[in-house]
C-alpha cells in the first residue's frame, strides 16, 4: 500500500514538474522578447522627428529595392561575403571564453533590432510595413538562426532547461575522436546552411519582395 501510495504520488509530482517548465517561457526567449520590449520603447522615447526621419530613409530604400533590377551573380557573392564574414564572427565569439555572455547579447540585440525595424515599419506602411520587415528576411533567416543554434549549442539548450535535447543533440559526449568527428559534421552543417541560406537569399527573397513590394 505504501509503494503504491509512493508510485502514485511520484506521478503527481512528474506531471505537476512537467506542466510548469512547459508553461514557463524559457530563458531565450524572455532574452528576445526583453530585447524586443526594449527596442519599442527606444522607437518611442526617440520622438516623433525619428520615427518620420527614418521612415523616410526606410520608403526610400523600398522603392529604390522596387525600380531597380540586382545582378543576381554579383549580389550572391556580395551576400556570400557578409554572411561568411558573420559566420565567422560568431563561430569567433562561440568558442571564446565568452561564448555565454555572446549568446546574451546577440540574442537580446537580435529582439531589439527586430523591435525597432518592426515598429518602424507598422509606423510608416501600417499592416503592410510588417509584411515588409518579415518578407526581408523570409526564408534565409531560418537557415541562418541553425547556424547560430549549432554554434552556441551548448548555451542553446542549456539555457532553455531542456536537458534531454541536451543529452541527446549531443551537446555532452565523450572525450577523443568521438568529439573531434562531431565538431567536424557541426562545421560542415554551418557551412552547408550559409550556402544555401545565402541562395535563398540571393534568389528566393529577391523574388518574393519584389512580389510584396508591388503593394507599394
Amino acid at each position: 500500500m505504501d509503494l503504491y501510495d509512493n508510485m502514485s504520488a511520484y506521478k503527481v509530482n512528474s506531471v505537476s514538474d512537467t506542466a510548469n517548465k512547459d508553461s514557463m517561457l524559457d530563458g531565450k526567449n524572455l532574452l528576445f522578447m526583453t530585447g524586443f520590449c526594449a527596442g519599442m520603447l527606444f522607437f518611442y522615447l526617440a520622438g516623433e522627428s525619428f520615427g518620420k526621419e527614418a521612415g523616410k530613409m526606410f520608403l526610400d530604400t523600398l522603392l529604390q529595392m522596387q525600380r531597380m533590377e540586382p545582378a543576381v551573380q554579383g549580389l550572391f557573392w556580395y551576400i556570400l561575403e557578409c554572411r561568411t564574414r558573420q559566420a565567422l564572427l560568431l563561430g569567433i565569439l562561440a568558442t571564446g571564453k565568452i561564448s555565454k555572455a555572446a549568446f546574451y547579447i546577440v540574442i537580446t540585440l537580435a529582439g531589439f533590432v527586430t523591435g525597432v525595424f518592426m515598429l518602424l515599419a507598422a509606423y510608416q506602411l501600417g499592416f503592410l510595413g510588417i509584411l515588409v520587415s518579415v518578407g526581408m528576411v523570409f526564408p534565409q533567416m531560418i537557415l541562418y538562426f541553425k547556424v547560430f543554434k549549432l554554434m552556441f549549442e551548448e548555451h542553446y539548450y542549456g539555457l532553455s532547461g531542456n536537458t534531454n535535447n541536451y543529452h541527446k543533440n549531443n551537446v555532452i559526449t565523450s572525450d577523443g575522436w568521438h568529439k573531434i568527428r562531431l565538431a567536424v559534421w557541426k562545421i560542415l552543417r554551418c557551412i552547408a546552411y550559409v550556402l544555401v541560406g545565402v541562395m535563398l537569399e540571393t534568389y528566393i527573397n529577391t523574388w518574393l519582395m519584389k512580389k510584396i513590394l508591388l503593394f507599394l
